[in-house]
């Protein structure tokens, strides 16, 4: 799309740009000037999905960090004192549930991160069009040329951390003495 040759910045139904010249001193035809105002107003609704869904991801995997730090603490606190009647059967206990809770969460930041993507681009593809300036798809779109440099792409891997400490907390458990 080809925005710099004086054509109509409106995204016609299917996908592709009016191809009408500008009006005077406008970003639109005059079929779509009167247009721009509702295209903002979609822009800012697919801008507060996205920032809505950053958030819940945040709110994820805090909530999820907690958990497993709180589950993993209690279970090395009992294993570390083994005062426990069936103490052994516990923790293992323990650690099988932390285990299934660490996937759960895994799988969870994936899907988050996954729909992040989608939203993003739906806001890169609705900034290039409608914004002239294209500031949020310039910074957006150095996220997929640097996936390391993405907090909530790197996040998502936190919970493979956990993965290993309840499979070696595991493993001491059932062949400690």
């Amino acid at each position: 799309m080809n925005l710099e040759n004086g054509a109509c910045r409106y995204l016609l139904d299917d996908g592709t740009q009016c191809s009408n010249s500008v009006a005077e001193g406008e970003r639109f035809c005059t079929l779509h000037s009167e247009k721009s105002a509702n295209d903002l107003k979609v822009y800012d609704a697919v801008l507060a999905h996205f920032r809505q869904d950053i958030s819940l991801f945040w709110t994820r995997a805090d909530f999820y960090l907690v958990v497993q730090a709180g589950l993993l603490s209690v279970t090395v606190n009992a294993f570390a004192n083994r005062s426990l009647a069936n103490g052994k059967f516990i923790i293992v206990g323990l650690c099988t549930v932390g285990l299934s809770l660490t996937i759960f969460w895994y799988l969870v930041m994936r899907g988050s991160t996954f729909w992040l993507g989608k939203w993003r681009e739906q806001v890169i593809e609705l900034d290039t069009a409608i914004s002239r300036f294209k500031s949020f798809a310039l910074v957006e779109t150095q996220v997929k040329g640097s996936p390391s440099l993405s907090p909530s792409r790197i996040t998502q891997y936190l919970p493979l951390v956990f993965v290993i400490a309840w499979v070696v907390l595991g493993i001491l458990v059932l062949f400690s003495s």
